[in-house]
């Protein structure tokens, strides 16, 4: 998947090492980052400065479950995504319908799954001929 460079997805994840892997991956596939954030808190609060094409939440995050910036981005129509090693049973009934990718997860499982969220035209460049 190759990103449009006004593609900015936010990353919530606490785990200094996975945040920066999930980062890497998503800046060399083309994308803007906003993140990694640690706590619900700063995602929040990053979400009213600027909002994202889509997010990547990890459900556990220093200080409690990402759920309140889930609502938020629920709220305003921005698709996400979760990541854990927790199974779907934690997620409350807002959120079960999302997709869930288990820790450990492949780089090509987060961009095949992030791809699905974003819209065809916005996660694939045009890539027909001018007329």
């Amino acid at each position: 998947m190759i990103a449009t460079s006004s593609q900015v997805i936010l990353v919530a994840e606490d785990e200094p090492m996975v945040g920066m892997m999930i980062v890497s991956l998503l800046e060399s596939a083309g994308f803007g980052i906003l993140g990694p954030v640690a706590t619900a808190a700063v995602g929040l609060a990053l979400l009213f400065q600027r909002v994202p094409t889509a997010a990547v939440l990890d459900i556990t995050l220093r200080g409690g479950p990402v759920f309140p910036l889930a609502d938020a981005l629920q709220a305003a129509a921005v698709p996400y995504l979760f990541i854990s090693g927790n199974t779907a049973a934690v997620l409350p009934a807002p959120h079960r319908a999302r997709t869930l990718l288990a820790k450990p997860f492949r780089p090509s499982e987060l961009l095949e799954a992030l791809s699905t969220l974003l819209p065809h035209s916005a996660a694939f460049p045009d890539t027909a001929s001018p007329p």
